[in-house]
């Protein structure tokens, strides 16, 4: 019996991302996979579907409103100064202090310009003034 390490399968050593995020696409595809192998002599009743998408577009929602919180909290930091621990050249964290210049929203990621350093808002351990 062969064990594979987290994050490599056992026949190709292949590294698999796994995404944090519940998408649309991702939904409709468990949705469709449900109905493809629910028992045709007792189907799914249309209620319980209807709940699910219900459930998912209020999470949807729920997401969005946080990410957009993200961004407010983002922006006010432009013009203070700011602590953070980030991950150097090297490889190894380092404390990055100076003033936010910018704010940069990059896909999912919220981003803010310190210096010559952009880095990730979840990063900045304080708030200086």
């Amino acid at each position: 019996m062969q064990v594979a390490a987290i994050g490599t399968t056992a026949t190709g050593g292949q590294e698999r991302t796994i995404k944090n995020e519940l998408g649309k696409d991702e939904f409709l595809r468990l949705l469709v996979t449900q109905l493809r192998y629910q028992d045709p002599l007792q189907p799914t009743n249309d209620r319980e579907f209807i709940a699910q998408l219900a459930q998912f577009s209020a999470l949807e929602q729920m997401q969005n409103i946080y990410r957009v919180s993200l961004m407010g909290q983002a922006v006010t930091l432009i013009g203070k100064t700011v602590e953070a621990e980030a991950s150097g050249s090297s490889g190894t964290q380092e404390v990055i202090r100076g003033t936010v210049t910018a704010v940069n929203f990059a896909g999912s990621k919220i981003k803010v310009l310190v210096g010559e350093r952009e880095i990730e808002i979840n990063e900045i351990n304080r708030v200086l003034g």
